[in-house]
């Protein structure tokens, strides 16, 4: 049997709401006026269950929101002492990030510091804007 983890965006052509999914997949944050917080419900892995309901969750968005979504090589990543990066430096992180490329950049930049060239696992960040 494989497992594979996902996070689904469905942006509704309002603009204004998403709906959201997260099957195993860490929970994809919202940045709001400068501040964190960890948005959605975590569902269970693809393959995981042959009978699963994943129950989407609505997103409110207002402009300026960014959305951030990562892989869990983000928050795993190791430093020498073989402390994780974790979601507490991962918002650290974010705070006060107003645009998805700073996001996305301030991000790396954090995980450089922590872990430099470490990494034995994938790290993919997807930050977008509402306008």
């Amino acid at each position: 049997m494989a497992l594979c983890t996902a996070a689904v965006v469905l942006l509704e052509q309002s603009g204004t709401r998403a709906s959201l999914v997260c099957a195993g997949h860490p929970l994809p944050y919202r940045v709001r006026e400068g501040r964190v917080t960890a948005i959605g419900r975590t569902g269970p892995l693809l393959g995981a269950f042959e009978h699963v309901d994943w129950q989407p969750a609505a997103v409110g968005l207002e402009p300026g929101d960014l959305l951030v979504l990562f892989t869990d090589g983000v928050t795993d990543a190791r430093a020498e002492t073989g402390d994780r990066f974790g979601t507490t430096r991962l918002e650290a992180a974010l705070s006060g990030a107003t645009g998805a490329d700073e996001a996305v950049a301030q991000i790396k930049a954090a995980l450089d510091a922590f872990a430099g060239d470490l990494s034995d696992d994938d790290t993919a960040i997807l930050a977008m804007q509402k306008l």
